[in-house]
């Protein structure tokens, strides 16, 4: 049997819509039904219990005594229907996110590792293939820290693509040569980023420099 994503039943909803408009006469449940066996060949309870599946597949029970999504780094009490509500909620968003990127940002935890891996390879004494694999590191770090809070903050579908990303910024913490070898390959692109910021922000003027 097909897996199932929340994204998908949200594909089935809006399918099921269309069919509303072709038979008026059904109720909500069988739309529902016909729209999941024309999309995936498979009932509609089927559908929202793979889904379910799925999903549970990424719960780990966090120390505190919370729930926590290995997907969507989010923390959550199972127990409490307005927090599944919640979570469900942000976890759609990450499979948006990964459908349209390709990937989902890393977790703190994960992303505070790299960190330090990026350090290291940027130290003064590692060669310049070294810290430019160290620099991209780090831009990686931030680019996934910056598109985290842009889902958040519902904003995330018009978040910069890497390579975009690292045009916008204006930073000196890198190696001068690895920044130069970066600047040369991916260009620069005024706004979106202010100079010495890391986040994205939405709504700026974002202008190609070369």
């Amino acid at each position: 049997m097909a897996q199932i994503l929340l994204i998908d039943l949200e594909q089935i909803k809006q399918e099921a819509e269309k069919l509303e408009e072709l038979f008026p006469s059904l109720s909500q449940e069988l739309r529902l039904d016909k729209a999941a066996k024309k999309i995936f060949n498979i009932t509609y309870p089927d559908a929202v219990n793979l889904a379910q599946e799925h999903i549970s597949r990424f719960t780990i029970e966090d120390s505190g005594g919370s729930d926590k999504c290995t997907y969507c780094d989010y923390l959550f009490m199972s127990s409490v229907e307005s927090d599944l509500q919640a979570h469900e909620l942000m976890h759609i968003e990450y499979e948006k996110v990964e459908r349209q990127f390709g990937f989902v940002p890393r977790g703190g935890e994960a992303r505070e590792a790299e960190k330090k891996i990026a350090h290291k390879e940027m130290a003064i004494t590692s060669s310049h293939e070294e810290q430019l694999k160290g620099a991209l590191r780090l831009m990686r770090v931030y680019f996934e820290r910056s598109l985290e809070l842009a889902i958040s903050n519902g904003d995330w579908s018009n978040h910069p693509d890497f390579e975009q990303y690292i045009a916008m910024l204006d930073l000196y913490i890198f190696p001068q040569k690895a920044m130069k070898a970066i600047r040369e390959k991916y260009g620069e692109i005024d706004g979106g980023i202010d100079s010495g910021m890391t986040i994205w922000e939405t709504n700026q003027n974002q202008r190609r420099i070369s």
